[in-house]
């Protein structure tokens, strides 16, 4: 069995296939090709061009600055696979746990966007960074 892990940002959205901390596959989009509106169809090629059994696919996963409005009804009906949605904060924070190996870390994501996120143990705090076309376009939060 398999997670397929998407991060849908504002200018690509990456996809992975992993088992027991291992990736099989990935793929990196641009999205002037593949835009947030059509994620579904985007996680579909990927699954055909990686040779992807659906059935062996255990949940998927998405996180990314849209992450809230991606749906994957089809995956969920049509094949009763479980989506999990996680906000994108709180995965960079679980990625910067898992790297580093420590509970109590400053964790920098620099891309379109940059984002410094605090954690201490399960405490997550947002401290600041930039977006781009996202709500606060182009503002510092």
């Amino acid at each position: 069995m398999s997670i397929i892990s998407i991060d849908s940002g504002t200018t690509t959205t990456k996809v992975i296939e992993y088992s027991n901390g291992n990736i099989f596959n990935k793929a990196v989009f641009n999205n002037k090709e593949y835009s947030n509106s059509n994620i579904e169809d985007l996680l579909s090629l990927f699954i055909t061009n990686n040779n992807i059994n659906v059935d062996d696919i255990e949940k998927i996963v998405v996180t990314g600055i849209n992450y809230d409005k991606l749906s994957f009804e089809k995956y969920k009906s049509e094949y009763n696979i479980p989506v999990y949605k996680v906000e994108e904060f709180k995965a960079i924070a679980e990625a910067g746990k898992y790297l580093s190996g420590k509970d109590n870390i400053l964790v920098a994501s620099i891309g379109t966007g940059t984002a410094f996120v605090r954690v201490e143990g399960s405490s997550v705090k947002h401290l600041g960074g930039t977006r781009s076309r996202s709500r606060n376009s182009n503002k510092f939060v």
